[in-house]
């Protein structure tokens, strides 16, 4: 358990290691030339505030992509007889839902969008037929420090090596 005069420290920690990773939150594509010829004659803490925008979280629903473990990416392996629709993440106010490879996951996330810090719970649940992805899938929530938005894609980092990538779904 982290000791009150801790929490300061573990924030600068987190908002230093996303700072050093260079991700934003959500970055904005330019796709005008007229339009990144502007951006780039504004001051850069105007440049910075009109090339990332700040997505909220909450009410998002996300499919996992791929894990990446120390820089390498891979798809996750699941047993569709089993479960048709595995690692789905939904988040709500401050809960989330979802599944690993087969059993139902339920849990807590809190985030700051500023520093691009998250931290995700997996509450109790059974472990029943899970295979080594569910299980590395919910180490890796438990373990999540920091995230960054790309368009439709999110990452949800350990560390700098180690991520999940997800893709948006509807909800």
């Amino acid at each position: 358990m982290l000791l009150k005069a801790q929490i300061p420290f573990v924030m600068v920690m987190v908002a230093a290691i996303g700072a050093m990773l260079g991700m934003g939150c959500e970055k904005q594509k330019i796709e005008n030339p007229q339009e990144a010829s502007q951006v780039a004659q504004q001051n850069p803490q105007q440049q910075q505030q009109s090339d990332t925008r700040l997505l909220s979280l909450e009410n998002t629903s996300w499919k996992l992509a791929a894990f990446v473990e120390d820089d390498v990416s891979r798809t996750p392996e699941f047993w569709p007889q089993v479960n048709p629709t595995p690692f789905l993440l939904d988040l709500y106010q401050d809960s989330i839902s979802g599944f690993a490879c087969t059993n139902r996951i339920n849990g807590s996330f809190s985030y700051d969008s500023e520093n691009c810090a998250i931290r995700i719970y997996v509450g109790p649940m059974t472990f029943m037929n899970e295979c080594d992805d569910g299980l590395s899938y919910i180490d890796r929530l438990n373990g999540s420090s920091a995230f960054a938005i790309e368009g439709d894609t999110l990452k949800v980092y350990e560390n700098e090596k180690n991520y999940l990538v997800f893709e948006r779904r509807a909800l």
